[in-house]
């Protein structure tokens, strides 16, 4: 039985929006630079600014052409060293934040 809206925690709720088999892309003019093992990404029209560690700057370098949810799992774990309920659970958070930052954008 699931929670009731009023009662679910809102960043399970927001990464329910991404499946598997979900296609996502970076959103077209956010400008990034690469800092040692980071990435940091410019929103120009908001004016600010979002830097991401080692594993999120492999997502976010994978996200510059349409990648599906099932894709970039499998990316990470053949390239790091972790559990595959982490990955998926981290990566699903990572994409909601990106997301509710409108850095990124699901392709239909």
């Amino acid at each position: 039985m699931r929670d009731p809206p009023e009662r679910r925690n809102p960043v399970k709720q927001e990464c329910e929006r991404f499946s598997p088999d979900t296609i996502v892309q970076a959103t077209p003019g956010k400008t990034f630079s690469a800092v040692e093992d980071e990435v940091v990404i410019l929103d120009l029209e908001k004016g600010t600014y979002f830097a991401l560690d080692e594993v999120g700057r492999f997502v976010w370098e994978r996200l510059q052409a349409p990648k599906g949810v099932e894709e970039l799992e499998a990316a990470i774990l053949e390239t790091y060293e972790v559990e595959p309920d982490v990955c998926r659970n981290d990566l699903l958070e990572l994409l909601a934040d990106l997301d509710r930052q409108g850095l990124i954008e699901i392709v239909e």
